[in-house]
């Protein structure tokens, strides 16, 4: 089964755009493995993107859980890749360049998440 899935990605920490390389949506598991939203290589550069809250649509291939009457997704990751030059990381790591928010399902035996933003079923 085929769904759109439509999300917004907000931090309250500001992102200038010159430091970033790119931003994208990774490992989908749909007709696009990739989505990209940003990025200075890649012919999409808007000066309006704000990248610390944007709303983003693409489709997902759900499958069937356990209830008949829901279905779940795939994880997936939004990445943040920085300009290596920019010397610029919120935390102070200068020599990070990629950093990725995991949204998905994975979770151990007691149900406790291994992702940043555990979501993923639904009627």
């Amino acid at each position: 089964m085929e769904y759109s899935m439509t999300t917004r990605i907000y931090t309250s920490e500001y992102i200038p755009l010159r430091h970033l390389h790119s931003v994208k949506i990774i490992g989908i598991q749909g007709p696009e493995g990739t989505f990209s939203l940003w990025g200075e290589n890649e012919g999409n550069i808007s000066d309006d993107f704000v990248p610390a809250d944007f709303t983003v649509a693409f489709r997902i291939y759900v499958r069937q859980n356990n209830d008949p009457c829901l279905v779940s997704m795939s994880s997936f990751q939004v990445q943040y890749e920085y300009n290596r030059s920019a010397g610029w990381i919120s935390n102070g790591c200068s020599r990070v360049t990629v950093f990725a928010l995991l949204v998905g399902c994975g979770g151990d035996n007691w149900r406790n998440p291994h992702s940043d933003f555990p979501f993923c079923i639904w009627p």
